[in-house]
């Protein structure tokens, strides 16, 4: 099973603020055009996508999504996590 992501494994995966994933999570603030551009990049949901849940008021449940698709394929990746290296989890010693 995938564990969640952490505000801080997200933000410097994205190139955001803890404080930045924090709001998203929360669904308290707008996502700016710039972290809409990072998030489709690197978790693959895109623009368009994001717009419309941002529209319909599940942007935040949305983005949790996204995570969770990225993680699992992460983990599909690299393998199980105890077999990750604890200080690189994208290394398998």
């Amino acid at each position: 099973m995938t564990e969640r992501m952490t505000n801080t494994e997200l933000a410097g995966l994205l190139g955001l603020s803890h404080v930045q994933i924090h709001r998203i999570r929360r669904g308290t603030r707008g996502v700016s055009i710039e972290a809409m551009v990072r998030i489709q990049h690197v978790l693959g949901w895109s623009i368009t996508d994001q717009v419309a849940a941002r529209t319909r008021g599940k942007y935040a449940a949305g983005f949790e999504e996204a995570v969770s698709r990225y993680a699992a394929a992460r983990e599909t990746d690299v393998g199980p996590a105890e077999e990750r290296s604890p200080t690189d989890p994208h290394r398998v010693d």
